[in-house]
Order: structure tokens, then sequence, then C-alpha cells
């Protein structure tokens, strides 16, 4: 690996480490230039898998009956101007796949000044394939509203309190989700990758579940999840493990790309071999391989 760079003065990963889910935004939207380079950044994103078709649909707020149309409940408590609604097709890790192209461009926006919070949806897909017109394969794991964040004391006086309730403020002790060599040692992460695990950390997750768990063992770094968490919710819901897992990823990626350091993410499937023991309530998702 590489000499890291002070990480108190790159952009890339405060961008990582600082951003918060945003519930109250300014009325302004945001200039035609800006949203052209928000979709410029979509076209860019890295894919997991390059066979699947990732797409995006950007959406003024035209009514607050609108909003609340697309997005549930939550359009009574927000006041944004745009909304994303980002799509996959594909065959293989769809939702992972996702999540990490998605998280790409919220992190883009992030270090662009632009608030921006996840609205799951995967209980709401038909309903949202019907509404904007998708095709019945494509699949929606959240919608992402975003502008320009509130400045007033109101305004961020209302997200601070709103990540609060919603409990996004409250992140599990890296040695709860950091393991050496095995699952029997729970632990701090060695200084060449603790700025990843931190990046990695701090991606968002439904219901702030954080389902992801690190095995750190020869050089690689193997990403699993949980099998089953009671917040999701039953039967569908619980895929949102696959979609955290891809917005884990991707910080992790963009925590190497700020840090100068190379490397690839493989994903396993379930019968994947050469995969370290793991305890049975856990599965694998993905291992990254650091250049040397």
């Amino acid at each position: 690996m590489t000499t890291m760079p002070q990480l108190g003065q790159n952009a890339l990963y405060q961008a990582l480490i600082g951003r918060r889910s945003v519930r109250r935004y300014e009325s302004t939207p945001l200039s035609e230039e800006t949203l052209d380079r928000v979709r410029a950044n979509v076209s860019s994103a890295d894919p997991l898998v390059a066979a699947n078709h990732f797409n995006v649909l950007i959406r003024d707020v035209m009514t607050a009956d609108d909003l609340v149309e697309a997005l549930g409940g939550y359009g009574r408590l927000l006041s944004p101007p745009h909304f994303m609604v980002p799509t996959m097709m594909g065959n293989a890790h769809v939702l992972t796949d996702l999540a990490y192209r998605t998280q790409q461009v919220v992190i883009q926006m992030t270090s662009m000044g632009i608030g921006s919070c996840y609205i799951g949806s995967l209980g709401r897909e038909p309903t949202l394939r019907v509404r904007f017109l998708l095709k019945r394969a494509a699949r929606v794991g959240a919608i992402v509203i975003f502008g320009p964040p509130a400045t007033a004391l109101g305004g961020r006086t209302m997200n601070a309190a709103m990540r609060t309730v919603m409990g996004s403020s409250k992140r599990l002790p890296v040695e709860k989700v950091f393991f050496e060599k095995s699952f029997e040692k729970p632990g701090l992460p060695p200084e060449e990758i603790a700025p990843l695990i931190e990046a990695a950390r701090h991606a968002p997750s439904a219901l702030n579940v954080q389902p992801w768990r690190f095995l750190w063992r020869k050089k690689q770094l193997t990403l699993f999840v949980q099998k089953e968490n009671s917040k999701y919710g039953k039967t569908a819901n619980q895929d949102y493990r696959f979609f955290d897992a891809g917005l884990c990823m991707a910080n992790l990626m963009l925590g190497m790309r700020a840090l100068g350091i190379a490397g690839k993410w493989e994903l396993l499937e379930k019968d994947a071999r050469d995969v370290p023991a793991y305890p049975p309530e856990l599965e694998p998702v993905a291992r990254l391989q650091f250049e040397r």
C-alpha cells in the first residue's frame, strides 16, 4: 500500500466521514449546471457488475402532495427541491451493485455541498415501477432526496433531531464489526487499513442496522453481512442487507481512492471457495484484493 495523505486535508475522505442524512432543505432548486454535474457523476459511477444496467431518474418536487405520493409518509417531514430514483436491471448482485453506484453519486453530491437522504423502497417497488414507468425487472432499493441543506437554525436543529430519532448518529463500535484472522478475535483494525474501516463504518444503512462485518486475514478484507435482522422487517425487506452491503463497499472503495490505495472488489457467490470460516448467522458478500 502507498503512504496515506493527511486525512484532514482530503476532501473526498472528509465527505465520506462527514456526510449526514439531511431531512430539511432550502426550497431553492439547484442550478441546471449543478444538476448536470450530478448527471455526469451518475454516468461515471464505477460498476461492480459491468453487465448490469444502471439508470437514475432525476425529478423536481412540484408539490408537497407529489413528494408524499413518491416517498410515502416521509414526505410530510421533508421539503427538498429534488429527488432521484436510481434503478438497476441485471442478473447478478443487482441490489449490491445498485447501492454501490448510487452511493458514489451521493458522496460526490456531498463533496459539492448538496444534502441528501435515502428513503428505502424495497417494500414499495411495484408501486414505484408504475408511478415512474419502470420496467418490471427494474430494482429500486431506495429513493434519494437531495438539495441545498437548510442553513437557518431551525433547519439545522430539525436535521440533527431527526438523525437522533432515526438512530443514524449511533454507529456500532469498530470492535463489534471488525475481526482479525477469525471471528473469534474482534478488535481494532491495523493502522494500514484503519481509515478504510472508518470510512466503511460511516456508510448509511436501512434503519441504521449496520449489517456489515469485516474479516482481515492474509492481507485480504472479506465483507460479510448478517443473514437476518429483525429491524428490516419480514420477507423481501431482508434484502436490504445486500443493498446496505453495496453502500458500505462504495464507501470503502472511495476511501481507497481518497488515500491512493489500489485494489478491487471480488463479489462472492454463496458456494464460493476459499472463504474463511464464518458463523452461521453471517454470509459472505465480497472480498477486497489490495494491489501491492
